[in-house]
């Protein structure tokens, strides 16, 4: 929707005037941007979804020590394809950015991040009953 294509056009342009890139750059960082973005949802998704599994599997009396070490194996291999995920896209960022424009990409997907996940968790706090 345009309302969305707007938002997303101004955010563009808020990061084009951090970073310090030109028109150029921009164009070559958006499908970058896109295709990693995709993917790191995926991988924040299924450590989410993992979290979960190993949360209901602790709260079982007893817990399957079998399960829980099945499900932090998984997590940490999640982790570790999320770290090589930031190489590969850091990786493809260097022949677009200059190191200084890339330090300040990364630190301000960082601070989105935080941003999107905080909003997440206060929706998800005021659907739930307080304790």
């Amino acid at each position: 929707d345009s309302g969305g294509r707007d938002l997303r056009a101004a955010f563009a342009r808020g990061v084009q005037q951090v970073i310090g890139a030109s028109d150029e750059q921009m164009g070559r960082l958006a499908p970058i941007n896109r295709r990693f973005e995709i993917q790191r949802q995926a991988l924040l998704l299924e450590e989410r979804e993992v979290r979960g599994e190993l949360r209901r599997e602790l709260r079982a009396a007893p817990a399957d020590e079998t399960r829980v070490g099945q499900l932090l194996d998984r997590l940490f291999a999640s982790q570790r394809r999320r770290l090589e995920l930031v190489e590969q896209e850091q990786r493809e960022l260097a022949a677009v950015l200059t190191p200084s424009q890339r330090a300040r990409y990364l630190v301000l997907q960082q601070e989105v991040r935080r941003r999107v996940e905080g909003m997440r968790e206060q929706r998800g706090r005021r659907g739930r009953p307080r304790p």
